[in-house]
């Protein structure tokens, strides 16, 4: 073994993550909503096939854009760090100078 080894405790990083997640849908509660009416006629989410399996958490339900950023149904705001994706879906405006 090496002298300055740092073991990952793999079982903190579950809780961690689990609790991250419980949060996450717990600040969303319109997003949660929306998620149930979408899937009693969509049940895959509408994915675009290959996007299904990148990402493992509630989707984010957006209402608007501006510049790189864009707010969802609950009110947080988010850096669209893929800009060129969700400015196409949310019809994000410029940023007015």
């Amino acid at each position: 073994m090496f002298p300055n080894t740092v073991i990952i405790d793999r079982s903190r990083i579950k809780k961690l993550r689990k609790q991250e997640e419980e949060r996450f849908v717990a600040e969303r509660p319109r997003s949660s909503e929306l998620l149930i009416q979408l899937t009693s006629v969509c049940p895959m989410v509408c994915r675009v096939s290959w996007m299904a399996s990148l990402f493992d958490h509630q989707p984010i339900f957006s209402t608007e854009g501006e510049g790189a950023y864009f707010i969802d149904v609950d009110g947080h705001r988010y850096l669209d760090m893929g800009q060129s994706d969700l400015s196409t879906i949310v019809v994000s405006r410029p940023l007015r100078w």
